[in-house]
């Protein structure tokens, strides 16, 4: 997404909500019409992050499953063809999150940082970089953590 972009959020009843705030380059209250509009249903994932137009899940069996809702532009409830397709396995770190390009780091259970790059992110195949699942860093201890 370049100069728009979607904010989402899971109810308790795991419905997928969109909203867009057309005041984000001033700080103005200013949202687009139809904000809050229910996306999605059954959003049970045990982590949920997005990246690059993606929008991935992970549940409680380490399954990541991928999504791009195409109507994140207007709120509509329209997703791509192959929407909820599960692109990898054994997903059970204890924080994950994206940082662009296709980039995701996963932070193991021994505080490894771990790196993937979805190479299949704009259609869901699931296509991985060369040397994906390689540890980067170690000692990551930290209660949050996010890219910048």
């Amino acid at each position: 997404m370049s100069a728009m972009s979607a904010i989402y959020g899971i109810a308790n009843n795991n419905d997928l909500m969109w909203y867009r705030h057309d005041g984000r380059a001033n700080g103005t209250p200013t949202w687009a019409s139809g904000t809050g509009t229910k996306v999605g249903s059954g959003w049970t994932f045990d982590k949920v992050f997005a990246g690059d137009g993606a929008i991935y899940g992970i549940a409680a069996n380490g399954d990541l499953m991928w999504y791009r809702h195409d109507g994140r532009g207007d709120g509509s409830p329209t997703w791509a063809s192959g929407t909820g397709k599960k692109v990898g396995s054994g997903w059970t770190f204890s924080k994950v999150f994206a940082s662009g390009e296709g980039v995701i780091y996963g932070i193991a259970n021994n505080n490894d940082l771990m790196w993937y790059r979805h190479d299949g992110r704009a259609n869901g195949t699931p296509t991985w970089a060369s040397g994906t699942g390689k540890k980067v860093g170690s000692g990551w201890t930290f209660s949050r953590v996010f890219a910048g």
